[in-house]
Order: structure tokens, then C-alpha cells, then sequence
């Protein structure tokens, strides 16, 4: 079972996704779509990181 906190937990980071989500959802069950969506969305947010960190 993987939950938002866990994913939170993962990433190191505070951001809950999708937005409107209630936060006592955070430690709801989550379905594989939902976690493959988190993680491509912080791979998004860590590549932006990234590149601005470079200038």
C-alpha cells in the first residue's frame, strides 16, 4: 500500500497531487495510475530544479 505521505516521504517534499485533494486523503491507499502520475510530475518538478539551479 503506498499513500501520499509515503510518496511525500520519497520525494522530500511537501506538494500533495493532485491540488484539491482533502489532506486527511494523504494516508488513503493509492491506485498505480495515481502513483505513476505523482512521480512523473516530481520528475518534472526535480528536471526544473535542475536546470535552473545551472544558471
Amino acid at each position: 500500500m503506498v499513500t501520499y505521505r509515503d510518496l511525500q516521504r520519497e520525494y522530500q517534499t511537501y506538494e500533495i497531487y493532485p491540488k484539491n485533494l482533502p489532506i486527511d486523503d494523504v494516508d488513503q491507499s493509492l491506485a498505480e495510475s495515481e502513483i505513476i502520475e505523482y512521480r512523473k510530475r516530481m520528475e518534472m518538478v526535480n528536471l526544473t530544479i535542475k536546470i535552473s539551479n545551472k544558471h
